[in-house]
C-alpha cells in the first residue's frame, strides 16, 4: 500500500453529503478530509454564480487556494417543473429539515397539479497547483410529494423526505446510502470525478518489456538521459518501455529496443521472472506499479545508434560484470534473480 498518498479535500460540513461522496469515492487511492478536519475554519465564499457549475467552481476554487489542498465541491439544486424550475439554485434559502421550512415549500407547491420535479448537481474538482478544475453534473427526476415521509435516520436532511422516486418507490429518505449512491443526481455526478480521480492521481499499474539483448555472449544497457528524475538520471538499464495501444507486449519490446538502440532483434523467449517496484513521480502526485518482463532477445539487423532524448549511450558487458555498474530501480535485484536462468539460455542457444 502506499504511503505519499495525496489528500483531497471535501468542502463541506455536512455529514449527509460527507458520507454520500465518501461511499462513492471509498475504493480511490488517496486521502479524503472534510473542512471539519482543517485546522482553522474558512470563511464562506459568496456564492453569486448565475448556475450550479458556476456556484461549484466558486467553491472549489475558493477552498482550494484557501487551504493548498485539491479541493471538491458541489451545488445542488431542485427544479419543479411547473413553477419554471423554482427553487432551482436558490434550494439553498429553503433547504432546511424543519417543520416551517417543509410547511412553507409546500404550500407554494399547493396550486401546482404537475409535481414532477429534478434533482441537480454539479460537481467540481479543483488543483490548485497545476490551476486545472473538472467538471461533472448529474440529474435524477422524480416528483414532490404532499407530506414527507417519516424520518429514517439515514437520509432525512434537506428535502430527501419529500422527493419520491417512482421507480424505486421510496422518497429519498426512505433509501439506504448504497441506494441513494446508485441513482441520485450526486450520485450520477460523482460516478465522472471517480475515474478522473483515478486517472490524475491514483496509482497506475504498468506494464514494461524489457529486452536483454544478447549478442556473442555479452549483454546490451542504455545510460538513462532523465534529467528531470534524478533517482533515474545517468544509471543503466536495459532497453524497453510501455506498452502502446493497440500492441501486445512482444511488439512493444521489439519496438523500444529500435528506438532506443537502433538495432532489430528477435525474441529468444520471456524469462519467468517479473519484477515488481514503484515508482512517484511530480512530487507523490503521480504514483506508478511498474511490472517488469524480461525478453532475451538477439540482434538480427539493424544500424546501431542511441536515443538522444532517453539514452545517454548503449554500451555491451559481460554478463560478470553488470552488478558492477549503478542500476536503474530495482534492476539489480531483478538481473540478480534471472541471471542464472539467462546464462543456460545464453549456452543453449549459442548467444
Amino acid at each position: 500500500m502506499r504511503t505519499d498518498r495525496p489528500t483531497i479535500l471535501i468542502a463541506t460540513t455536512n455529514e449527509g453529503k460527507l458520507k454520500e461522496i465518501l461511499y462513492k469515492l471509498q475504493t480511490q487511492d488517496v486521502q479524503f478530509i472534510s473542512l471539519n478536519d482543517l485546522p482553522e475554519t474558512i470563511e464562506e465564499p459568496v456564492e453569486d454564480g448565475g448556475s450550479l457549475v458556476a456556484n461549484a467552481l466558486i467553491k472549489a476554487t475558493y477552498y482550494a487556494q484557501k487551504s493548498g489542498y485539491i479541493t471538491i465541491a458541489d451545488d445542488t439544486g431542485l427544479f419543479v417543473h411547473e413553477l419554471n424550475g423554482w427553487p432551482g439554485i436558490e434550494v439553498g434559502r429553503f433547504l432546511r429539515s424543519d417543520d416551517e421550512h417543509f410547511n412553507n415549500f409546500l404550500k407554494k407547491m399547493e396550486p401546482t397539479h404537475d409535481r414532477s420535479a429534478s434533482f441537480k448537481c454539479a460537481l467540481v474538482i479543483h488543483d490548485p497547483e497545476r490551476s486545472s478544475s473538472f467538471i461533472s453534473e448529474g440529474t435524477l427526476h422524480g416528483e414532490i410529494l404532499t407530506e414527507p415521509t417519516e424520518k429514517t435516520g439515514q437520509n432525512d436532511w434537506g428535502y430527501n423526505r419529500l422527493f419520491y422516486i417512482k421507480e424505486k418507490q421510496k422518497s429519498y429518505g426512505q433509501l439506504s446510502l448504497a441506494e441513494k449512491s446508485e441513482i441520485s443526481h450526486r450520485g450520477n455526478a460523482l460516478h465522472n470525478i471517480k475515474y478522473y480521480i483515478a486517472n490524475q492521481y491514483g496509482s497506475k499499474q504498468l506494464i514494461v518489456p524489457a529486452a536483454l539483448i544478447i549478442q556473442e555472449g555479452k549483454i546490451l544497457m542504455n545510460l538513462r538521459n532523465d534529467p528531470k528524475n534524478p533517482h533515474t538520471h545517468n544509471k543503466w538499464e536495459f532497453p524497453g518501455g510501455g506498452v502502446d495501444f493497440g500492441e501486445n507486449t512482444r511488439q512493444s519490446v521489439v519496438r523500444e529496443a529500435k528506438e532506443e538502440t537502433g538495432l532489430d532483434i528477435e525474441i529468444i523467449e520471456l524469462l519467468p521472472h517479473i519484477q515488481t517496484e514503484e515508482w512517484t513521480r511530480q512530487n507523490g502526485k503521480l504514483h506508478y506499479q511498474l511490472h517488469i518482463l524480461p525478453y532475451v532477445c538477439k540482434v538480427i539487423g539493424g544500424t546501431p545508434h542511441t536515443n538522444d532524448e532517453e539514452v545517454l549511450a548503449s554500451k555491451w558487458y559481460d554478463i560478470e560484470d553488470v552488478h558492477n555498474h549503478d542500476l536503474v530501480g530495482n534492476n539489480q535485484a531483478l538481473w540478480k534473480e534471472i541471471k542464472p536462468t539467462l546464462q543456460q539460455i545464453i549456452k543453449k542457444h549459442s548467444l
